[in-house]
């Protein structure tokens, strides 16, 4: 994710990677953020496509079998620790990082293969998640990446589902598993 004009910044909190790294000298790492009150350790990848990028999901080739982020709603709002150094910022988090007006977050996704080295790159230059009472709808457009790579824009206005609320509702246009 990241903030291409760093408007986000209410106050004196930071609250994306873009803002640390426009204060001082950084390397992609480990660092804290506040987009909400509560501060969130997060991963700032500050070399790619210019730095600034403030990691939002990590997942790994090393992750346990049980562990395949099917968690509930209440876990996915708060965002969560998995196995190793996987792990997901939230949805209250991402509403936040993406909802301060006049500013358009960009969504960089690296998809690496198991045994390759090199990612594929894609770029969607706007990306916003909706709040709670929306139920986190996804507005996502302008993709930059390969061709047949483009998997969310289809799901372009589209509301947050896990697995357990969709065996929880007769509702068949929520696709958790599309």
């Amino acid at each position: 994710l990241f903030d291409p004009c760093n408007t986000n910044k209410p106050g004196n909190r930071t609250v994306s990677c873009s803002q640390i790294q426009m204060r001082k000298r950084s390397r992609s790492g480990d660092y804290t953020i506040n987009p909400l009150n509560d501060p969130v350790k997060v991963r700032c990848d500050m070399d790619s496509d210019g730095g600034g990028w403030t990691v939002i999901q990590r997942r790994t080739e090393y992750e346990v079998e049980n562990d395949k982020f099917e968690k509930d709603i209440g876990d996915y709002e708060r965002g969560f620790q998995a196995t190793g150094s996987s792990y997901w910022i939230g949805l209250e988090n991402l509403h936040a990082l993406t909802s301060f007006p006049n500013n358009q977050q960009a969504l960089r996704i690296e998809l690496t293969r198991i045994g390759e080295r090199k990612p594929t790159v894609l770029l969607y230059h706007k990306f916003i998640v909706g709040s709670q009472a929306e139920h986190y709808k996804l507005t996502i457009d302008e993709y930059d990446g390969p061709q047949g790579y483009d998997a969310l824009s289809k799901h372009n206005g589209q509301k947050f589902t896990t697995k357990k609320s969709m065996t929880q509702t007769p509702d068949k246009d929520k696709c958790s598993d599309r």
